[in-house]
């Protein structure tokens, strides 16, 4: 049971408890027990931007050394003359959390209902620059 569980999970590694439980002819909990054993553990992907190509890495490369360079040679003047800057998005409401709406109820209450913020309050882009002093720059745009 165990190599053919291995060999199921091999061949989908998303394969969920449920549905080897369904393809082993077992209950979900032997399913959960047979991946224990096999000492299995779902784990997410790590995002990344993008994939770097050899070429991205050179040059990533080649532009880290010149910045060290030109700080070898002028030292914590280059420092002070570095601008830089970051943007996000920031949203024009502030949505209720769901401990907020938690409340009391009787048994018998009906149950309160939560829908979904919609996105038509808008949102507004913020870009900030800043240096060594502080911040030059904040800009917002819808």
């Amino acid at each position: 049971m165990l190599q053919r569980a291995d060999g199921i999970i091999h061949a989908d590694r998303h394969i969920t408890s449920r549905q080897l439980a369904v393809q082993l002819s077992v209950s979900n909990g032997s399913a959960m027990a047979i991946i224990d054993a096999l000492g299995y553990s779902k784990v997410c992907a790590r995002l990344f931007p993008r994939s770097l190509t050899n070429e991205n890495r050179r040059q990533k490369k080649a532009m880290c050394s010149a910045l060290l360079e030109r700080f070898d040679a002028e030292g914590e003047a280059f420092l002070s003359r570095i601008v830089t800057g970051d943007e996000t998005w920031a949203h024009h409401y502030e949505p209720e959390t769901k401990r907020q709406s938690m409340e009391w109820h009787h048994p018998q209450s009906p149950r309160k209902k939560k829908f979904k913020t919609t996105s038509s309050a808008g949102k507004v882009m913020i870009t900030v620059f800043w240096d060594n002093d502080g911040v030059n720059l904040v800009d917002m745009k819808t």
